[in-house]
Order: C-alpha cells, then sequence, then structure tokens
C-alpha cells in the first residue's frame, strides 16, 4: 500500500467526506426505491452496500485469474495487492 504524501489538506478532507456520505446516501436511495424499510436491519444494508460496491481481489500466476485465498496461497507473492490512497490510516 502507498500513500500519496502531496496530497494537499482539503483534497484529503474532501475525500473522506465523500468516502463517509456514501453508506448512507445508498441506504436513503435504498429506502425511497422501496428496497429497504426503516426496519431492516443495518447489517443487511452494510451486506447489500458492500455486495454492490465492492470487489473480490484477483490475481495469480502467469496472469491467470482467481480469488485470493487466505489459507492456501495461491501464487509466490501472495498479497500481491497494491492500492493508492490519500490518506495514511493510523
Amino acid at each position: 500500500m502507498t500513500f500519496n504524501k502531496k496530497a494537499k489538506k482539503g483534497e484529503i478532507i474532501g475525500k473522506v467526506k465523500a468516502d463517509r456520505d456514501k453508506p448512507r446516501a445508498f441506504e436513503v436511495a435504498g429506502l425511497w426505491a422501496g428496497r429497504f424499510t426503516l426496519d431492516t436491519d443495518p447489517a443487511e444494508i452494510t451486506r447489500a452496500y458492500i455486495g454492490e460496491n465492492m470487489t473480490v481481489a484477483m490475481g495469480g500466476e502467469a496472469g491467470e485469474r482467481r480469488k485470493y485465498s487466505t489459507t492456501h496461497y495461491q501464487s509466490s507473492a501472495f498479497p500481491g495487492i497494491w492500492m493508492r490512497s490519500l490518506t495514511q490510516a493510523s
């Protein structure tokens, strides 16, 4: 994982705020569309959000596409996942 150390404070704050607002916007849109109700379990809404907005990391040897496994190391460079972020988690 790498971090953009040259990112300006305003850019960082804007990205963090946008990312914080996305799950709530998803929930509100689901309420208006009738997908969720006020009684819907928050865990169900979270699972729906993850299912629609996140993907499984894929990789393997020689360009082979398969899911990374946490118990069976299917590539010599496991985990070969690189991310770039404006902020560094502390």
